[in-house]
């Protein structure tokens, strides 16, 4: 198999959507984010590399984000990063607030966790869907932002399977 076809292997889709919580200023506010990831991964291959044991992956991720409380605050997010027993990541988020349009650096970090290891019957799930618990700290210009929150993903698809 040509090293390009084996790389592309590698390669995995990952949509996913979250619940959670955005602190502005002080405020907390519900959110919601649906995102999709592409994930490298760099060991054994495949759908094998989003396994516990292998650990050493390359993802980058964009998606959308919706809060509200008074106001409804909304924008859209691009992140790469890496998992190695946690993920860790950055990239850059816009935010819709009050008619203005923001930009700010965050910094992600999360802990999947495969659904098979918390469930043990998994009927009518996909085998390779994991929950994610994750904080999102963002960085604008005069204020910050806290998100915490739960995301649900599923390894759909390897690359050479489209």
């Amino acid at each position: 198999m040509p090293d390009a076809v084996k790389a592309a292997d590698n390669i995995i889709l990952s949509p996913g959507l979250s619940a959670g919580t955005m602190n502005i200023d002080g405020e907390y506010l519900l959110m919601s984010t649906a995102d999709v990831s592409l994930t490298y991964a760099s060991t054994t291959g495949g759908m094998e590399g989003m396994l516990p044991g292998n650990f050493s992956s390359f993802w980058i991720a964009a998606g959308m984000k919706r809060a509200e409380d008074d106001e409804t605050v909304y924008g859209g997010y691009a992140e790469a990063g890496f998992w190695f027993l946690l993920n860790f990541g950055g990239g850059v988020t816009y935010l819709n607030i009050d008619d203005n349009r923001e930009r700010g650096y965050h910094f992600f970090t999360g802990m999947p966790v495969l659904l098979s290891y918390l469930i043990q019957d998994l009927d009518g799930l996909p085998e390779k869907c994991f929950v994610e618990p994750y904080y999102r700290y963002t960085n604008f210009s005069g204020f910050s932002t806290h998100e915490f929150g739960l995301y649900f993903k599923i390894a759909a698809v390897s690359w050479t399977d489209l």
